[in-house]
């Protein structure tokens, strides 16, 4: 769907920001680009829909290259949701919500069931925030809507560029789940921009490593954990690459691959959902919260129970699998 031939970026003549990028974002995937300050990642996303052009190479969008695209039919066909969330102070919230479909000449019955919809999505009453303005909603809800409206028009292909970044710990972990849930009924193409590793392992089909401009790892989140390309991919994970890798994974998957346990009478026990991350279940055994675990599924049925012993022979498991 986007793919990268070539892409370099040069600024006053010989700053190059992007170097050669080549890379694939394949048809429904969520891919995240990493790395640190300056290295080219929003410049990269930037150029995707033409905010910054292109010096050599070419991105070419379904089959057709950006750069000799119309950018402002292109731009309509492309959801943007930036960390500011960008919204227009003097319009409300329906009209910000409907920009696109409304230059796309859309009937007003047919935005309004749109903006149904799209509010209610994104977990807002569309009749409670209809006729409110920005400066009456929380970050969080102003996000919302940012991500509401770069889905108005049913685009293909979304650009995000750290749009949970301004919000605090809680509210950007909701939205992320909220967004995750939204990704896997819509199944759309997106590149996303973020600074936070912890972010791209729970978010992501793929990791985009960045340093200097240059690609310095493109991998499934499960493989750049556990086999890191080289020293600065390695560092950047951070040394607690294994315990993020667990993420990835719910007691379901390990209950799937291994035996559960017996209950043992005799060990300290709690109660987790089959659901809960495997990352999750560790920190509940390290702080000892308990000796073991028992696995109930959604109906409350016990399934056995895990220890770190077994979870320590799944992470082997999935480690040799990924590598």
């Amino acid at each position: 769907m986007i793919h990268f031939n070539d892409v370099t970026k040069v600024y006053n003549g010989n700053v190059k920001a992007i170097e050669n990028m080549n890379f694939n974002v394949e048809d429904g995937e969520l891919v995240i680009m990493l790395g640190p300050s300056g290295c080219g990642k929003t410049t990269l996303l930037r150029m995707v829909n033409q905010l910054e052009s292109i010096t050599d190479g070419d991105i070419m969008l379904n089959g057709k290259s950006v750069k000799h695209s119309n950018k402002i039919e292109m731009r309509r066909n492309i959801g943007y949701v930036i960390q500011s969330n960008g919204l227009f102070p003097n319009m409300n919230i329906e009209d910000n919500a409907m920009i696109v479909p409304n230059l796309l000449g859309w009937d007003r019955k047919k935005m309004r069931d749109r903006f149904n919809t799209l509010m209610e999505l994104v977990g807002l009453n569309p009749d409670q925030y209809r006729k409110r303005f920005p400066h009456e909603l929380s970050g969080g809800q102003q996000q919302r809507v940012g991500v509401a409206r770069a889905l108005a028009a049913d685009p293909p292909v979304m650009l995000m560029d750290e749009p949970f970044g301004a919000l605090d710990p809680i509210i950007r972990t909701h939205l992320q789940e909220e967004f995750l849930q939204i990704q896997k009924e819509l199944k759309k193409t997106i590149l996303f921009v973020s600074h936070d590793i912890d972010e791209a392992v729970k978010m992501a089909d793929k990791i985009a490593l960045l340093k200097g401009g240059q690609m310095m790892q493109y991998a499934e989140p499960a493989k750049m954990l556990n086999k890191p390309a080289n020293s600065f991919v390695a560092e950047f994970v951070g040394q607690d690459r294994v315990l993020k890798s667990m993420s990835l994974y719910t007691v379901k998957d390990l209950a799937t691959a291994l035996t559960l346990k017996p209950v043992s009478e005799s060990l300290e026990a709690q109660n987790i959902n089959e659901n809960l991350s495997l990352r999750v279940a560790i920190s509940k055994l390290l702080n000892q919260e308990a000796d073991q675990l028992i696995v109930e599924n959604n109906n409350g049925t016990n399934k056995g129970s895990i220890t770190l012993d077994l979870i320590e022979q799944f992470l082997h498991r999935e480690i040799k699998e990924s590598v």
